[in-house]
């Protein structure tokens, strides 16, 4: 790309993120499992993208069209280890610099740098209650 964005719009997030998740895509340790959770095809993903959309849009530019809860749906992804994330913030990172100028590609860093460290950490709270109550179950006096 040539020349770059110089201020966020629905419009041109919606450039970057279709950019964004097609180099996830491709990502031989992301990729496998986006397409095991979402799909391969454009229909498979236009739910998933329209959700992503709607998410930045209320992050970056107040629209309120975002209702979800990262968290919860993010912990249903099984096996996922801090690489996966370091790993998704290296693509987006790359994305931000390939699509943004300077001023808005800064708030887009350190609004997905607090979207991950959230993620992240949910993640590992939510592994970390699973273990405790396995544990607790295991632990548990067995009725005769």
């Amino acid at each position: 790309m040539e020349t770059k964005f110089d201020t966020i719009t629905e419009d041109n997030l919606q450039v970057f993120t279709k950019a964004f998740y097609d180099a996830v895509q491709e990502d031989d340790l992301l990729g496998p499992i986006f397409h095991a959770r979402i799909g391969t095809t454009d229909e498979d993903w236009a739910p998933h993208m329209d959700r992503v959309n709607q998410f930045w849009s209320s992050l970056l530019l107040n629209k309120g069209t975002f209702k979800g809860k990262m968290v919860p749906i993010h912990n249903q992804i099984p096996n996922l280890e801090t690489e996966h994330f370091k790993r998704w913030m290296e693509i987006f990172m790359a994305t931000v610099n390939r699509y943004y100028a300077t001023s808005p590609s800064l708030d887009l860093m350190i609004k997905a740098q607090t979207v991950m460290r959230t993620l992240h950490r949910g993640y590992k709270a939510h592994l970390r209650n699973k273990a405790e109550k396995q544990a607790a179950l295991e632990t548990a006096p067995k009725d005769a």
